[in-house]
């Protein structure tokens, strides 16, 4: 019996092997394609529980047989994308629950495939949000989220989505079932004694992080967020041991999500708002700075190459602000808080601070007449996409970039000269309160050369960035495009305790091999999609 018939058997879900659904499946938002071999949607954890199960019998026969969990299908890197087996956790695993008070917050358990739009309309309906949206939030799910540790305009001041994951439900390698929750001391003993493939778990992780303590904190990345590699650092700090914490960003390598908890806060009562253009770069890292430190909730920019797409295709939103295409950088700012008059307070700061830096504009605005300021912010990556015309796509790799704001001065420069040698169209957006940058070039993905250059442009950035003290990753993950790059990232030690954490959740590498570990840029070559109509 084929593996296919195998588990249309065993009930695990529906089984798709249509040529339309698999097309469909071998694309997401990245530069890549790779076709499954079949599509199965669990109706519940129970037939997860079994898929997982059957599949890990299987392994045995069937190598090459894995498991891919894939949401909106809307990541940049290639995450979801698999040669064998991807489940569907949007068809079925869409439950979304009630809010409830724990240990003094509201909270509420959804499943993978809860869209984040439905979550924010149930959350907005009560004064609450979940901050971390990404800029794919009317398309994206919370499983996704989850899985790379999403942020976005508010991840400044709100951190990004593991700072609000509280328990995990998690279907492990042999099909048995784990809930993350922080565990005492005593409780951590408690579990690590259980002859259980959760209490395995537990005992070798644990004295994975306690043997490489020193290594993992060395390793831990200096930049206020990344989504590269996982996350070791949070689990373990000698009171409260927090395996959600690893789960959180892992792309779903480590098992399959079925159920999630979140905490969720009130939205902010009252905001300012801030437009501020810049001729020249010098004066980026004291202006962020500045924001910073009068508590900016949101710091997001667009440069000039934005602004010049936004003039031919969004001329209506250009038409009242004060961008020129003089403008290396035009930043929108918003000071968030629940009383009126200590927000205003905190504006006025921020802007005599601002203006004490000569700016080419610094204003004071409400909230409603940023509205084209953002509307150009937010479709920079769409003002590509909607007008390459065939010739080239929009080429997400170089698409996440983090450095410390401190270092922006210097690194802008630099980047922009070496991006200059290829002669690259492109956009520069992005999160510039936490340093994190969104670069997407234009590339003709019909050229062998250009293909090339891809991966030879990304060493050299990737380089750059990690030179300055940066990652490459600051919420995007690892997927296709950046998994060979983790160990020139972390180096050779701490790789190799990321492929320990592999071998000791999935020994048989049943879950979305290829990512966060033993990725390889041969790989990522042949299977980049060759045409310029893909999915993003």
């Amino acid at each position: 019996m084929s593996m296919v018939d195998e588990l249309k058997s065993l009930s695990v879900g529906d089984v798709s092997l249509d040529e339309g659904s698999l097309t469909i499946a071998s694309c997401d938002a990245s530069l890549f394609e790779v076709r499954p071999r079949a599509i199965i949607a669990p109706h519940s954890e129970s037939e997860v529980v079994k898929l997982v199960s059957a599949v890990a019998k299987r392994k045995v026969i069937d190598p090459t047989l894995s498991l891919t969990a894939r949401a909106a299908g809307t990541g940049m890197d290639g995450g979801a994308l698999t040669e064998s087996i991807v489940v569907d956790v949007v068809k079925y695993l869409h439950t979304l629950g009630e809010l409830y008070e724990a240990s003094g917050e509201t909270r509420i358990d959804v499943e993978p495939g809860v869209y984040y739009r439905d979550l924010e309309k149930v959350l907005t309906a009560h004064g609450l949000m979940l901050p971390p949206y990404p800029a794919s939030k009317d398309l994206c799910t919370v499983g996704g989220m989850v899985a790379n540790n999403a942020g976005g305009e508010y991840s400044l001041g709100y951190g990004n989505t593991n700072r609000y994951v509280r328990s995990v439900r998690l279907v492990l390698d042999d099909g048995s079932l784990m809930e993350t929750q922080p565990l005492t001391t005593a409780e951590l003993d408690a579990v690590c004694a259980t002859q259980t493939r959760e209490g395995e778990i537990y005992r070798a992780l644990r004295a994975l992080l306690e043997t490489h303590k020193d290594a993992i904190a060395a390793a831990r990345p200096k930049v206020s967020k990344n989504s590269s590699g996982y996350f070791l650092w949070d689990v373990w700090d000698g009171e409260r041991f927090d395996i959600g914490k690893l789960i959180v960003g892992s792309q779903g390598t480590l098992g399959l999500m079925t159920r999630v908890t979140l905490g969720v806060v009130p939205l902010p009562k009252y905001e300012r708002a801030l437009i501020i253009t810049l001729g020249s770069l010098d004066i980026l890292p004291e202006v962020v700075l500045a924001l910073r430190a009068e508590g900016a909730s949101r710091i997001e920019a667009f440069d000039e190459n934005t602004y010049a797409l936004a003039v031919k295709h969004m001329p209506e939103a250009t038409r009242g602000i004060v961008t020129t295409i003089d403008s290396s950088l035009t930043i929108i700012v918003t000071v968030s808080g629940d009383d009126a008059s200590e927000v205003a307070a905190r504006t006025a700061r921020a802007h005599a601070a601002v203006t004490a830096h000569s700016p080419t504009c610094c204003a004071v605005l409400e909230p409603e007449e940023c509205d084209d300021y953002w509307h150009i912010r937010r479709a920079s990556f769409d003002m590509l996409r909607t007008h390459a015309h065939g010739e080239h796509r929009v080429a997400p790799f170089i698409d996440d970039i983090i450095v410390p704001v401190e270092k922006l001065a210097q690194f802008l420069p630099e980047l922009r000269a070496l991006l200059a040698e290829y002669f690259l169209t492109y956009t520069l957006a992005g999160h510039v309160g936490d340093g994190n940058f969104h670069l997407i070039p234009l590339v003709d993905m019909r050229d062998e050369h250009e293909r090339h250059q891809v991966l030879e442009l990304a060493d050299r950035v990737f380089s750059l960035v990690f030179a300055y003290g940066g990652a490459m990753a600051g919420e995007h993950n690892d997927g296709i495009i950046r998994t060979p790059f983790v160990e020139r990232m972390f180096g050779h030690a701490m790789n190799e305790i990321f492929k320990e954490v592999k071998r000791i959740f999935d020994p048989q590498n049943i879950f979305n091999p290829g990512k966060k570990v033993n990725g390889s840029l041969t790989y990522a070559l042949e299977h980049f999609a060759t045409k310029n109509d893909g999915a993003a």
